[in-house]
């Protein structure tokens, strides 16, 4: 909580085990607030983990929200409606399924000035938006990684973008090359794995 409210962030509820944080003047600031809330998780040293690497997701989407005060007279509750909110929350299991501390859409990047400079990034993959009927691109942020993960998805990450765009392509027999050529540099790729 301290990580957000510093970088100008609302948490705006508690759910399961994290939290809904809204930006509402800039989407880079929530990247940077999820960098360093991964930075902050890594380095820290938490009694429940007991020597565990901690498996700690982001998922970071931009767009349209509704927020105000919603109930009866005896029972007041404030409310954010937003497809992205709900957009944010389907994203978590994909974010742990292919391994990526930061994920973040295509339309959350578009609106970072010098995104594809300032941040560490590969494409994952697509997902399709049906509220919104589109398909949308997603970026594994790797800035939050520890060190070495960072070294090595910043060394494969030409041939795991290429291996992408061959898979969404359909074209599985050269896609699955590439993915087994990052995987001989970076063995616990688990983008690279799972495609």
């Amino acid at each position: 909580v301290p990580v957000v409210d510093q970088s100008g962030g609302l948490v705006d509820r508690f759910d399961r085990a994290g939290l809904l944080a809204i930006y509402t003047d800039r989407p880079d600031r929530a990247l940077d607030a999820a960098v360093t809330l991964c930075q902050t998780l890594r380095t820290a040293e938490l009694e429940e983990a007991r020597g565990q690497a901690l498996d700690f997701h982001v998922t970071i989407s931009a767009g349209p929200a509704m927020i105000g005060i919603v109930g009866a007279n005896q029972r007041l509750e404030a409310m954010t409606i937003s497809e992205h909110t709900s957009f944010t929350g389907f994203l978590r299991p994909l974010a742990a399924r292919y391994g990526a501390a930061v994920l973040l859409t295509a339309s959350a990047a578009a609106l970072i000035p010098d995104f594809a400079s300032r941040y560490h990034a590969r494409t994952i993959g697509f997902v399709r938006m049906r509220t919104l009927d589109r398909l949308e691109r997603l970026y594994d942020v790797f800035d939050g990684d520890d060190e070495t993960t960072r070294r090595l998805k910043d060394e494969t990450k030409e041939h795991f973008e290429k291996g992408v765009t061959l898979f969404c392509a359909h074209q599985y027999y050269d896609a699955r090359l590439l993915f087994i050529e990052v995987l001989k540099k970076h063995r616990e790729d688990k983008a690279a794995r799972n495609y």
